[in-house]
């Protein structure tokens, strides 16, 4: 690096005699990117250190240490290879899946905490593995996020960690995105002195709440890859610190007094750990010159970035330990330990990478010309950088047969080709691993940062599922959806709806007449009556003023959706439901008096028929219909205010919850004579009401599984788990549309039609069907016996049954959202209706473009007149 530089360096200017010397030597040093100051001892070990890491790269590996290193790697995820084959989580319909492991991850979390004071921040780059599920595991940790966008950064927040704790970097910012952020409080990083001069706008003079820093280039040069290097003196980011921009930096700071923070950022893979640390230092130097010159501790937090490299070779054991790099830090820089400032750091690969593999399988092997071609369903879709940079990001390779064991022998040059329909989508070439064959599994390692985040839709090839999987404690893996695989209706639905392009305003060569002068007659009438009129040539013809037209087109309806009555009471009932706690009735409310009256306990042991049975239940539902209607006191939700707290709207819920539920029940007195003597006791019934009218949700579902558990051994096959949840969520859009049907005044006919179709097109959205199936494919699935797993095929043993216990924790995995659904459908239903009137609006729009149009040509064509 620096010996590059000085080759480069032009010295024609000085020895012309215009410089001195020592002028040349500091020039060298800037564009060496060191410090002017350093030793000569210091400068000659980074320049080691750059050589030797240089020296690393290219150093060829041994045969038989490449051999060694292909065993060890390949067995670290075998048992997650064979588990994965055998629960079917690869199939022809979904052939390749990512794979992340919990324990690793959360073991690199806690080391980076070890490794720091605890009082630091360590913001996870949500760009390096944005998945939900991911993230979410890092927040109990008390990890914050880096974000690069505005998505990135609602994306942090809904997955709920504090606005301080969501960190924002971009280069590029909007006014609005700025407005955003300033807003949600987050720490932001500004990158330029535009952005400085957004900001110093939108605060108006006002101190904010969010915490600001500036992004500086502490030009300290880069890494072995350019294209990861921000800290040269070509860098796009933030503003470099040098001799020509100090002063411009410290009037910065003094005009703008909520700039409290300086954020740097040397690079990323390739940095050796000493320029990250010399970026450290020049940025606590800057906040220390800041602070003092200014006479006033301005800067309090310095954000150092991450940067801390990976190692690609599929091992466990990471390039560089948090602790090395710490240990680093304190003998250079110890002023970031001192507590004299707020510390926050970046780190995104060093964190993510080493804790996801790539599975899949292999469709066909290529035996041509000398090479040997396996093409597998993963390729530059997903690894960008390794297709297209693939010197500069090399991965490693491990082969399974179809059983899930590591293949061994000879070692083959190949050729991993993708499925993309373009010669360069290779993930490697050349690469020595044991013969590969169709239907072998490839398993490409340390792929958990930057390859999950970087799927592209070329060849609109769906993205593939994602599972997260972990250790039970008894050598059990078990796995957890993190994210479905993408349907190929989602794939589509990016290249835009599919129906021909609409040109408004202008001819339709299939129809143009009709599309040209299709308007609304309200809109012609209303311009026309609006519009002074004058004849001409005998009333022939008849012209506007512009004024008049202008007039008249201001008279045009403009819908505003937030103004539709019903948008106004959807929104009420969604603040309804929303603010709905689940509540047991009180012991002296009137249904449990009812129930006293009609089902006494001392009639417990009476036997009832089917035809009793139903009477009971009908009368019961009547009864509750009733106390409905009173509670909510025949008052209509209107587009007026609501008050969610009255305890009226919350009361009308719980009684509609136990109608429904009522309702339900009454399918399942074949269910409670499990005896099949075709009678039920009065305590039966008498506890299905009084456990109905306890509107817990735990209680209705662990009720609903001992009516379903049709022999009473405590357990229900896969069919019965199934009836059980889809009742659940049947009552609750039972209730939503009664609620929608008969207390809403705004609701008609037209909407209740859309009901269906909004609650399916979200149940769709949610993946549903598809969390019911996960529900029970996951819940405590045994492993299989280590002496099975090499069997042809594997003997899984099938499951039958399941206990409440594996359903409520399976349900907490896969369907978390289940208990939650009723607020879920609601606001599905208010989405819906907006976006209705969202394209209701677009065509009104295309409408009165051709009523501008019309006039147009009416007007021309009266000019044309005058003239003729």
């Amino acid at each position: 690096m620096a010996s590059q530089a000085l080759f480069s360096f032009n010295f024609s200017e000085h020895v012309r005699g215009e410089g001195s010397w020592h002028d040349v030597a500091t020039k060298i040093c800037k564009q060496v990117a060191v410090d002017p100051n350093m030793t000569v001892r210091d400068l000659v070990a980074l320049h080691l250190e750059d050589v030797a890491a240089r020296v690393r790269q290219t150093e060829p590996v041994g045969m038989d240490n490449q051999h060694d290193q292909y065993v060890e790697r390949g067995h670290g995820v075998q048992a997650v290879v064979q588990e994965a084959l055998a629960r079917h989580v690869l199939h022809d319909a979904n052939p390749v899946v990512d794979l992340f492991s919990m324990d690793a991850f959360v073991a690199r979390l806690s080391s980076l905490k070890e490794a720091f004071p605890p009082a630091w921040l360590h913001a996870l780059a949500i760009k390096a593995n944005p998945l939900s599920g991911i993230l979410a595991a890092a927040k109990p940790l008390g990890m914050g996020l880096e974000t690069a966008s505005v998505a990135e950064a609602r994306h942090a927040l809904n997955l709920g960690y504090a606005p301080r704790t969501v960190i924002v970097d971009s280069p590029c910012k909007t006014t609005e995105d700025l407005k955003f952020f300033l807003q949600q409080g987050c720490y932001l990083n500004l990158d330029n002195v535009d952005e400085i001069h957004k900001v110093h706008a939108l605060l108006a003079g006002a101190v904010p709440d969010a915490l600001i820093g500036l992004r500086i280039n502490p030009v300290v040069g880069g890494g072995a890859i350019a294209a990861s290097s921000t800290a040269t003196v070509s860098s796009k980011f933030g503003i470099p610190w040098t001799a020509d921009t100090d002063a411009d930096l410290i009037a910065l700071y003094r005009d703008h007094a909520w700039l409290q923070g300086v954020h740097v950022h040397v690079g990323s893979q390739g940095c050796p750990l000493t320029l990250l640390v010399a970026g450290a230092h020049r940025a606590v130097a800057f906040a220390k010159q800041i602070n003092q010159t200014l006479g006033r501790r301005q800067v309090k937090v310095v954000d150092i970035g991450g940067g801390v490299p990976t190692a690609y070779n599929g091992l466990a054991k990471e390039a560089v330990e948090f602790s090395e790099y710490a240990t680093l830090l304190l003998a250079s820089v110890p002023e970031l330990f001192s507590g004299e400032f707020r510390v926050v750091t970046e780190f995104g690969r060093s964190v993510f990478a080493k804790a996801g593999i790539t599975l899949s399988l292999v469709e066909t092997v290529k035996h041509m010309n000398g090479q040997n071609i396996a093409v597998v369903h993963c390729g530059a879709n997903q690894f960008l950088r390794p297709v297209y940079l693939p010197k500069t990001w090399p991965h490693v390779f491990s082969v399974f047969n179809a059983h899930g064991a590591l293949k061994s022998g000879n070692m083959v040059a190949q050729d991993i080709a993708g499925p993309l329909c373009f010669s360069g989508d290779v993930l490697a070439r050349g690469v020595l691993l044991p013969q590969i064959e169709a239907g072998d599994y490839v398993v490409m390692h340390d792929t958990g940062a930057y390859n999950m985040a970087m799927y592209s839709k070329f060849n609109s090839i769906p993205a593939p599922a994602v599972y997260a999987y972990r250790s039970d404690g008894n050598c059990a893996i078990q796995f957890s959806l993190v994210r479905g695989r993408e349907t190929v209706a989602e794939t589509l639905a990016f290249w835009g709806p599919p129906r021909p392009l609409e040109w408004p305003g202008f001819l339709n060569q299939q129809n143009s007449q009709l599309k040209m002068w299709r308007v609304p007659r309200r809109a012609l009438v209303t311009a026309v009556a609006n519009a002074k009129t004058g004849s001409i040539h005998a009333g022939q013809r008849r012209s506007i003023s512009l004024g008049a037209l202008r007039s008249s087109f201001s008279t045009f309806p403009h819908t505003v959706i937030d103004d539709q009555l019903d948008i106004k009471a959807l929104t009420n009932v969604n603040a309804i439901v929303a603010a709905f706690e689940p509540s047991p009735l009180p012991s002296d409310n009137a249904f449990h008096r009812w129930v006293d009256e009609h089902v006494p306990a001392t009639s417990s042991d009476k036997p009832l028929t089917k035809e009793e049975f139903d009477a009971v239940v009908a009368e019961a539902i009547t009864t509750l219909a009733t106390l409905e209607a009173t509670a909510w006191d025949s008052d209509a939700i209107s587009d007026q205010y609501v008050d969610v707290s009255d305890a009226k709207y919350q009361q009308r819920i719980a009684y509609a919850l136990v109608k429904y539920k009522c309702k339900d029940a009454a399918r399942y007195f074949t269910l409670l004579d499990k005896d099949r003597q075709g009678v039920i006791s009065a305590g039966k019934l008498r506890d299905l009401l009084l456990v109905y009218a306890q509107a817990a949700p735990d209680e209705w579902l662990s009720h609903n599984f001992d009516v379903l558990d049709s022999d009473g051994d405590g357990l229900v096959s896969e069919a019965e788990m199934q009836q059980l949840l889809l009742n659940i969520l049947g009552v609750q859009k039972s209730v939503l549309k009664d609620l929608l049907e008969q207390h809403t005044k705004h609701w008609t006919a037209k909407h209740s039609k859309q009901f269906s179709k909004l609650v399916l097109e979200f149940e769709t959205t949610l993946k549903v069907s598809e969390k019911i199936r996960c529900t029970w494919h996951f819940a405590g699935v045994p492993p299989i016996p280590e002496e099975d797993k090499f069997k042809d095929p594997p003997p899984v043993p099938p499951r039958y049954t399941m206990s409440l216990d594996e359903l409520r924790t399976s349900l907490a995995d896969e369907f978390p959202e289940f208990q939650t659904m009723l607020p879920k459908y609601t606001q599905a239903i208010v989405d819906g209706r907006r976006e209705f009137y969202e394209s209701r609006n677009s065509k009104r729009t295309n409408y009165l473009r051709g009523v501008s149009f019309l006039t147009f040509c009416g007007v021309v064509d009266y000019i044309l007149t005058l003239y003729a």
